[in-house]
């Protein structure tokens, strides 16, 4: 079983009532992915987005995500480069796994149309998507748990979600997160699929 797990950063707050290819919906600042194959860690990538001229970095997304224009420019790779190796992974992959997968997806969807292909992405047919928060849910008080409350639940020191302002390492923490959280799914469930 190969899982895709992945994570996205944004120069900018989504709009969730219009469409991917919106011209003011936020770009790809940060993509990153890890490729579990039957237990075993296969690679990791966290990849800053070279932006485009025209792409504007909200205030509080770069407080956020530290991710500013210099230091995607000093250490991104083209936007084309960074989707591409997606589109390679998850077609090698039997299972996609995001936490807010839905947001993930559509910053994905994104990117196509800034590459000129369209505002909707298909999955490939034998591709399983989840949503490592959806499954996670009702472990707390919210029905859908923040990141850091279901990584704190299911990690198995219960230890807070680990923070660092390096951009590019936060990518890695993220999608390791992502990762705990869905193999505690899987142990909490008893099951080898969800």
């Amino acid at each position: 079983m190969r899982t895709l797990f992945f994570d996205t950063a944004t120069t900018g707050r989504w709009h969730y009532r219009e469409p991917a290819s919106a011209p003011f919906q936020p770009h790809l600042a940060r993509l990153a992915y890890l490729i579990e194959e039957d237990g075993n860690v296969e690679q990791t990538e966290s990849l800053l987005i070279e932006p485009w001229r025209e792409w504007d970095y909200d205030a509080d997304m770069v407080h956020s995500h530290h991710i500013t224009p210099a230091r995607a420019h000093m250490d991104g790779v083209p936007l084309r480069e960074a989707f591409g190796l997606f589109c390679k992974a998850m077609h090698l992959a039997d299972r996609l796994v995001a936490f807010n997968l839905f947001f993930h997806w559509n910053m994905m969807e994104r990117s196509q149309a800034d590459l000129g292909g369209g505002g909707f992405l298909e999955p490939p047919e034998k591709l399983r998507c989840f949503c490592a928060m959806r499954k996670s849910q009702y472990i707390g008080k919210a029905r859908f748990p923040r990141m850091c409350e279901a990584y704190q639940h299911f990690n198995s020191e219960h230890e807070p979600l680990p923070v660092t302002r390096d951009p590019i390492d936060a990518g890695l923490l993220q999608v390791r997160a992502v990762r705990t959280i869905w193999n505690g799914v899987l142990a909490a469930r008893n099951l080898e699929t969800v």
